[in-house]
């Protein structure tokens, strides 16, 4: 993909033990398309089917806990002030990650979802560029701003899935950032001339026949917002009209509550007998060929919509609701026509009871759904993006690193102050660690003490140091730890610390003092006048080396 091999970090921001999202799907097949030309190594938050997946296919993979932070996907009035308590309230996650990052040091990093916060919020103040996959689209209301900003402060890149996922970003700061890779597949993982034995073998398994047509519901997470209740409203209607219609029904019953209200209306409707119910399924190939349409009624502005794409792949005449991503899907794919404004139950029977009523229309424009899918979404046009925005991003990377810090920075937030075991405390942001030099720098700031991690001195000293906040001075130009000729020590002091004349943190981090050199008389003796002008010669040629004045000698900080 590119000349350079780049070491890339993926973050999940999930990886559950009974199912995988789409955005987990589309990471998985991320870092596996890196995975031959870079150093590929997938974090997760828990161990999972996620995890076992990459493992199995060679993908270095590391847990570590952290959270998410859900209010940038539903933004509102107090965000800023969630978004602090966020971190304050989840520090070990903070100093994992840290600790994770500094060990590793990778090129790019990558993480998925809006609400995964925090790997791109770490990274970037590493000075670590980040690539931010938007797999859905944030819901828009008047705080949509604060989600946006957000994002934009802590990504190098904000990577679309579709057009629909970036549209919170147009007119916005963060819009020339803004890049589309929509996701594709692995052909030899869908064992395609399997299909007729899968169709059959799963129809015969449930008690159905050729002779049957089935409209199928597939979701991973099953709860209201995905439109079950609506897909059940359409079968109903339809079931009594066709009496060969059978329905499947498959996905994670994620709202247990929801679910059960569903299938108490299908109990009543006297159907029960023609639906099946199938849990998630990790292997798609073994449903979708069991149906002959796939109906998508979601009722939230979807992202993508990866349940779609994979109908149309399997040669499938798709029916959804007009819902972000999906209204994209489908019109590059020519099926405009099936496309019902969202909510609509009405529209939706009338579409598909269309379709029925056309006959072998379903399998023949099923099977050019699977020609028309894969000119718009295949796997070579997902290469040629992807390769593009690599060589890009190799091209870009030289320019990253440790700078000098802009005073508006100061104003972010969050902002990652740390503190080693010496008292001292440092702002973290562009790969630098910058020194406070006095506690009403520190306060004028807007920062609290509460704010302020503690690192192990050895990682922090990992961070060079960019300069010093609150002296006039500017901060010296760094260099990125790629470019270095060598690391800098973990636990070493900069020449700058070690001849500067700086007001350090003293005490538990609540107060600033200057720490005057004080003697301390010794005992009362007599010595000889050698003795005492050898001592004093040994005191003059030890200050001079050190570069402290005779005046005061400065503690030096982590």
């Amino acid at each position: 993909m590119t000349a350079i091999r780049l070491n890339i970090m993926l973050f999940s921001h999930i990886c559950s033990d009974t199912h995988i999202t789409g955005a987990e799907k589309l990471l998985l097949f991320f870092a596996t398309e890196l995975r031959g030309s870079h150093t590929c190594t997938l974090v997760v938050p828990s161990e999972g089917l996620l995890a076992a997946e990459a493992r199995a296919r060679g993908i270095s993979t590391i847990v570590i806990p952290y959270p998410n932070f859900y209010e940038v996907y539903v933004p509102g009035p107090y965000f800023h002030q969630g978004l602090v308590s966020f971190i304050r309230d989840n520090g070990g996650a903070v100093q994992s990650l840290l600790a994770l990052l500094l060990e590793q040091r990778p090129d790019l990093v990558i993480v998925n979802t809006c609400v995964n916060l925090m790997p791109a919020w770490i990274s970037r103040s590493l000075g670590i560029p980040v690539g931010w996959m938007m797999t859905e689209q944030i819901q828009s209301n008047r705080y949509t701003s604060s989600s946006t900003e957000i994002i934009n402060a802590y990504s190098d890149w904000i990577i679309g899935i579709s057009h629909a996922s970036l549209q919170p970003f147009r007119g916005t700061p963060g819009e020339g950032k803004l890049r589309i890779l929509y996701p594709s597949w692995n052909e030899p993982e869908l064992e395609r001339e399997l299909w007729p034995e899968y169709r059959s073998g799963k129809r015969t398994a449930i008690g159905w026949n050729d002779s049957h047509r089935v409209i199928g519901y597939v979701s991973s997470d099953i709860y209201p917002n995905k439109g079950l209740e609506h897909f059940i409203q359409m079968a109903i209607d339809l079931g009594g009209t066709y009496p060969d219609l059978r329905f499947m029904v498959a996905g994670k019953m994620t709202d247990v509550g929801y679910y059960t209200k569903c299938l108490e209306q299908i109990r009543l409707s006297g159907l029960l007998g023609r639906f099946y119910f199938h849990s998630f399924e990790m292997q798609i190939q073994q449903i979708y060929p069991a149906m002959d349409i796939l109906v998508i009624p979601s009722l939230i502005e979807e992202g993508f919509g990866m349940t779609a794409l994979e109908g149309l792949i399997f040669g499938k005449t798709v029916v959804t609701y007009s819902s972000g991503g999906l209204g994209e899907i489908m019109m590059l794919t020519g099926n405009g026509t099936y496309l019902v404004d969202k909510g609509n139950i009405r529209g939706l029977i009338e579409t598909v009871g269309s379709l029925l009523a056309k006959g072998d229309f379903v399998q023949s424009w099923g099977t050019r759904n699977s020609i028309a899918v894969e000119k718009a979404f295949g796997i070579g046009s997902y290469r040629l993006r992807l390769a593009d925005w690599l060589q890009e991003a190799s091209n870009t990377l030289p320019a990253f690193g440790p700078r000098p810090l802009p005073q508006e920075a100061l104003l972010q937030k969050p902002a990652l102050l740390l503190r080693g075991s010496a008292p001292a405390v440092y702002l973290v942001e562009y790969g630098c660690r910058y020194l406070f030099s006095q506690e009403s720098v520190f306060l004028q700031r807007g920062f609290r003490f509460e704010e302020v991690l503690a690192l192990d001195d050895g990682y922090l000293g990992r961070i060079p140091m960019g300069g010093v906040l609150g002296t006039g001075q500017p901060a010296p130009q760094g260099r990125s730890p790629r470019h270095r000729a060598r690391r800098i020590k973990a636990g070493s002091r900069s020449r700058q610390e070690r001849r500067g004349k700086l007001k350090v943190w003293k005490g538990k981090g609540k107060r600033l003092l200057a720490r005057k050199k004080r003697s301390v008389p010794a005992k009362s003796r007599r010595i000889s006048p050698k003795a005492a002008a050898r001592k004093i010669g040994k005191t003059a040629v030890s200050r001079r080396s050190s570069g402290y004045s005779r005046r005061r000698k400065i503690k030096k900080s982590g």
